[in-house]
Order: structure tokens, then sequence, then C-alpha cells
């Protein structure tokens, strides 16, 4: 029988695989991490730009959008099937390369989970960001629900208090 944290490490190794980091993510400076957690509906995954902490809030991207698609997927516990991560990764690539287009922007991560996947990105100004992101997912993604948030947060309380690993999951990847 396999203990709760030989399971996590399981789930973890698994994650890592099916999750790993996109091409942008892969060739960029900043620590990207992926890590899995448990939430009322199953599993979830976080891709997150640890570096930022050292330096977040970061003043001058007060305002965070939070936008994603639904997907469809054959697993029981709504992770992404592995033959679908290539095309979501696209969608997570193309969704920020437009959001910069038209502000200054941060990615700070991605939480994929019970059959959606959400990016995390602060902006500078919201002027364009739905036009370009509907424009987006009509192009990539016309059989999926789309998601779209923008609010003001410059404490980047998203970032800090639900991306960023709690104490326990870092406690549990330094003893491996």
């Amino acid at each position: 029988m396999m203990s709760h944290i030989g399971r996590f490490n399981f789930v973890l190794c698994g994650a890592l695989f099916i999750f790993g980091l996109t091409t942008m993510e892969a060739h960029s400076k900043d620590f990207w991490w992926p890590y899995v957690a448990s939430y009322e509906a199953g599993p979830g995954s976080i891709r997150v730009n640890l570096e930022l902490r050292k330096q977040s809030p970061l003043a001058a991207f007060p305002y965070l959008v939070v936008t994603g698609t639904t997907y469809s997927t054959s697993r029981h516990d709504g992770l992404p099937d592995a033959t679908d991560l290539d095309r979501l990764n696209a969608i997570s690539e193309k969704v920020v390369n437009e959001i910069n287009k038209v502000s200054p922007a941060v990615y700070v991560g991605t939480f994929t989970h019970n059959r959606e996947q959400l990016h995390y990105v602060y902006v500078k100004n919201t002027a364009q960001i739905k036009s370009v992101l509907d424009s987006v997912y009509s192009i990539l993604c016309t059989d999926c629900k789309t998601y779209i948030n923008v609010k003001h947060d410059p404490s980047w309380s998203a970032y800090n208090e639900f991306l960023y690993p709690n104490q326990t999951i870092i406690e549990i990847n330094r003893a491996e």
C-alpha cells in the first residue's frame, strides 16, 4: 500500500511528465516549476514562475487577466489526455503572446483542473484584452467554452496566495 507521500510523489512525477514546460517557459530565464495539488473536484496541476516571488508585486502590473478554455478528456480525474497537451500548450503560448501585443504583461502561471486550463497574466492596462482573447479563442478553440476575467489585483494575491506553492508542497518536494 502506498503512503500519502508516496502517492503524492507518484502523482507529482506523472504531472512533471504530463505537464512539462511550454516552449516559451523552457526558453525563459525565469524559474518555472510544475506541481500537483489536491482540490475538491480532484487533482490540479499548476505551472508557476517561482522567480517572480522575489519581486512581487510588481506595481507597474496591477491588473490580472485570468483566461482559458475547457477541454475534453477521457481521464476520470479531469486532467487532460497526453494527446491533447500540445494543443493546450499552443493555446497557452498564443494567449500570452497576443496579450503582450496589446499591453506589457507578466505571465505568472497556469492552472489545469477539472477539464479547464486557466492562464494568469498580470498587465499594465486592460484595453483590448478581451477582444484579442476572443479572437485567439475563435481560431484555436472553436469547440471550447472560454473564460476571460480581468480584475484589479495590485497585491498579486492570485500569484502569492494561489499559484505559488504552499509550505507543505515545498517541504514534500524538498524531501525528494
